[in-house]
């Protein structure tokens, strides 16, 4: 049998975007899109890869973390969705976007804390 690991979400959405809880997931309305350096902080700030590309979205991976960048209307970046396994690899995010310039504009948003960060 295999042992599935349990996750915690985490998401980067555009600062003062609605937050709402839907039957298939979170929904954010409002907010202008992410800018494209999103990914760049993915890569060199959180050591993850590209593994995935889709039409809407990519997906990114690396130690205990794993990201989903979505786009909308013009390839524009909507939100990034993160799964994150273990208290430490959410700490890592928690730390490395307040350091980063991407809380002027966007905030991390943690759905069992409650709180946007």
């Amino acid at each position: 049998m295999v042992k599935k690991e349990k996750y915690q979400a985490a998401f980067i959405i555009p600062r003062g975007s609605k937050k709402i809880l839907e039957e298939d997931g979170w929904d954010f309305m409002g907010g202008d899109p992410l800018p494209e350096d999103i990914e760049e902080f993915l890569v060199s700030e959180l050591g993850v890869r590209a593994t995935e590309d889709y039409l809407d979205m990519r997906d990114y991976a690396g130690e205990g973390i794993k990201a989903s960048v979505f786009f909308g209307e013009r390839k524009k970046i909507e939100n990034v969705y993160f799964q994150v396994l273990g208290y430490t690899a959410m700490e890592m995010l928690e730390r490395m976007f307040k350091a980063s310039k991407i809380e002027k504009y966007a905030e991390l948003f943690i759905p069992r804390r409650g709180a946007a960060r």
